[in-house]
């Protein structure tokens, strides 16, 4: 479990840089966890989502983490947090992919209270998913290709655990969408178990590649 001076550390921790409470939110594995869900959770790691022009210090928009500067004092705030509390804030920018900033305020709750921080709700551990899958479908250049298959199967059995909890316990908007969001992390599963080709500059490609190109089912006969 994360303890309540964690989390009352990095609200004070982002306070002093500047970041206000309402600027972000606590998500992933550790959100579902404060929410009372018995999920597996990488112990070490507290994922934050935070509105990007709230950071204080200038990113390239390809900047997907964030972490203060080494050599700054923000930076040895950060490492004494993650030496005190044994929790690594592993910060990201909004707007997500198919999520808006304002969505924050709808996609969250103050934990405990409003003295506390801001937790996602569990229901929008599955849409976030969604949209991300969504977004790289839809992506041309591309595609799920990005990812791999493990990552899609680890997200399935996320959300699947979020949806036998949100049904014992009578949470019918978690199930919902949870069963909205099945589909897309299943057709997510499936691309992988098909054989595609890259191609681009370099010629095709068959399986994953690393570079910008179009993303086609291979032929049968290769």
């Amino acid at each position: 479990m994360i303890p309540q001076t964690a989390l009352q550390d990095l609200r004070a921790m982002l306070e002093s840089w500047g970041i206000g409470p309402d600027d972000w939110y606590v998500t992933g594995e550790a959100s579902v966890l404060l929410s009372g869900y018995p999920v597996d959770y990488r112990d070490t790691i507290i994922d934050v989502i935070l509105c990007r022009d709230k950071w204080p210090w200038p990113r390239p928009e390809e900047i997907g983490n964030f972490i203060p500067d080494e050599g700054t004092d923000a930076h040895e705030a950060f490492e004494a947090y993650v030496t005190r509390h044994g929790f690594t804030p592993d910060i990201h920018p909004m707007p997500h992919v198919g999520i808006s900033a304002d969505d924050r305020f709808e996609h969250s709750y103050w934990f405990p209270n409003e003295q506390g921080v801001r937790v996602s709700s569990p229901w929008a551990q599955a849409l976030h998913r969604k949209s991300i899958i969504e977004f790289y479908e839809q992506d041309t250049h591309h595609g799920l290709a990005v990812f791999d298959q493990k990552k899609f199967i680890r997200w399935k059995g996320f959300v699947m655990s979020i949806r036998d909890h949100a049904e014992q316990i009578g949470d019918r908007k978690t199930v919902q969408v949870v069963d909205e969001a099945l589909p897309a992390v299943d057709r997510a599963i499936a691309f992988f178990d098909h054989r595609h080709v890259l191609t681009g500059e370099e010629g095709p490609l068959y399986g994953q590649g690393a570079f910008v190109g179009e993303i086609v089912l291979a032929p049968a006969q290769l």
